[in-house]
C-alpha cells in the first residue's frame, strides 16, 4: 500500500466510527505512525459524542492540539445532548469564533432543558439567523405553552420549512387548540408524514376522533405511527371493532408493517370484544414477527388470552417468558388473569412465587 497521508488515517478512523467500533477507532487514533489534523480529531470526537460517551469526548477535547469551529459546536452539541447545559454554554463562551451553528447548539440545549427565557435572550443576541434558529425557538416556546409568543416568532419568520410549520401546528394541538393547528394546517405549502401524524394525535389527544378520522383517510401515505395512531385512538374511546377494522386495513395497505405499540393495541381490542378468533390472528401475525419475546406483547397476549377465557394458553404464555425477562407488568397480568376466572389459591401462589423471585 501506498504512503498513508492524513486523508487515509481520517478516512479509516471516520469508517470504524460510522460503524460503531469506537474501540478501533481509538486504537488506530493513538498509534505512534498516525497523522492526524484538526479533521482527524475532531471525527474521533464526533464519534464519542454520538455514542453518548461524554466523559472521554470531553477528554479529548481539552487536549486537541488545535481546535476549529466544527470541534467546538461538536462538544456543544455533545454537552446539550447529555442535558449538561451550562457547560454547553461555558464551552460556547469561550469560543473566539462562532457561527450560526454554534448560536443555534447551544440555544437548542436550552430549549431541551426548559431554560426557554435564556434561550430567547441567546436568540435575540444572535447576529444572524438561519430556519433552525428561528424554528427551535418555536419549539422552545410553544413546548413551555407560550403559543402565542411562538406565534409571533413564527409569523416573523423570513423563511420556514416544513419542520417550521410542524412545530408551530403541534404547538398549538398540545396546548388543546385544535382549531389553530388546524388552520395552520390547511395552510401549509408541503406537508409530510410528520404533519399529518402530528393533527391526528393532536384531534385523537383531545377527543375528537371523528376529525381525526377524516384527516387519516385524506392521508396520500401512512406510516406505521399513522395507523398505531388511528388504532390506539378508537381503542382509547372504547370502539374496539373500528380498531380492529383499521387494522385489517393496514394489513391489506401492506405499506407499513405493525410494531410493539400496534399489536399491544389491537390485541387490547380482541380483550374488549373477547374475541378469540381475532386474537389467535393476530398472535399468528406476532410469532411472525420480531415482537414475539417482548413483554408488552406477552402481557397484551396473556390478557388477550384471560379475557376470552383461555386461562390455560395465557399460562403458556407466562411460561414461555425466560424467567430472566418476566418484569413486573407480566407477573401482574397473569396474578390479575387467575383473579379473574375465581382461581384464588393460583393467583396467591404465583404471588407467592413472584415474591420469592424478587428475593
Amino acid at each position: 500500500m501506498p504512503e498513508r497521508d492524513v486523508v487515509t488515517w481520517t478516512t479509516l478512523i471516520s469508517g470504524y466510527i460510522k460503524f460503531g467500533l469506537i474501540v478501533e477507532a481509538r486504537s488506530l487514533f493513538d498509534r505512534v505512525d498516525a497523522i492526524k489534523d484538526v479533521v482527524t480529531w475532531t471525527a474521533m470526537l464526533s464519534g464519542y459524542v454520538r455514542l453518548r460517551r461524554i466523559q472521554e469526548a470531553e477528554r479529548l477535547f481539552e487536549v486537541m492540539p488545535v481546535k476549529n469551529v466544527v470541534s467546538w459546536n461538536t462538544m456543544i452539541d455533545g454537552y446539550g445532548q447529555n442535558r449538561e447545559v451550562d457547560k454547553a454554554i461555558e464551552v460556547f463562551e469561550r469560543m473566539h469564533e462562532r457561527n450560526v451553528v454554534s448560536w443555534n447548539a447551544v440555544i437548542a440545549a436550552l430549549v431541551q432543558c426548559g431554560r426557554v427565557e435564556e434561550a430567547r435572550r441567546r436568540f435575540d443576541e444572535m447576529p444572524k439567523r438561519d430556519v433552525i434558529s428561528w424554528t427551535t425557538m418555536v419549539m422552545g416556546l410553544a413546548r413551555s405553552g407560550r403559543v402565542d409568543e411562538a406565534r409571533k416568532v413564527f409569523d416573523r419568520m423570513p423563511e420556514r420549512n416544513v419542520v417550521s410549520w410542524n412545530a408551530m401546528v403541534t404547538g398549538y394541538a398540545k396546548n388543546m387548540r385544535l382549531d389553530e393547528a388546524f388552520d395552520l394546517f390547511e395552510r401549509m405549502p408541503e406537508r409530510n408524514l410528520s404533519s399529518w401524524n402530528t393533527m391526528i394525535t393532536g384531534f385523537i389527544q383531545n377527543g375528537e376522533l371523528a376529525r381525526a378520522r377524516k384527516v387519516f383517510n385524506e392521508m396520500p401515505e401512512k406510516n406505521v405511527v399513522s395507523w398505531t395512531t388511528m388504532i390506539t385512538g378508537y381503542v382509547q374511546k372504547g370502539e374496539s371493532e373500528s380498531a380492529l377494522k383499521v387494522f385489517v386495513e393496514m394489513m391489506k395497505d401492506g405499506g407499513a408493517k405493525p410494531n410493539e405499540g400496534t399489536f399491544v393495541n389491537v390485541l387490547g381490542a380482541c380483550s374488549d370484544l373477547a374475541g378469540l378468533g381475532e386474537g389467535q390472528q393476530v398472535h399468528m401475525l406476532i410469532s411472525k414477527s420480531v415482537h414475539q419475546d417482548t413483554t408488552f406483547v406477552a402481557s397484551a397476549l396473556l390478557n388477550m388470552y384471560s379475557k376470552c377465557g383461555e386461562l390455560s394458553i395465557a399460562r403458556k404464555i407466562f411460561d414461555d417468558v425466560v424467567i430472566g425477562q418476566r418484569d413486573l407488568v407480566l407477573w401482574n397480568s397473569m396474578i390479575a388473569a387467575y383473579a379473574h376466572h375465581g382461581c384464588g389459591m393460583e393467583a396467591i401462589e404465583l404471588f407467592r412465587g413472584h415474591a420469592g423471585f424478587r428475593v
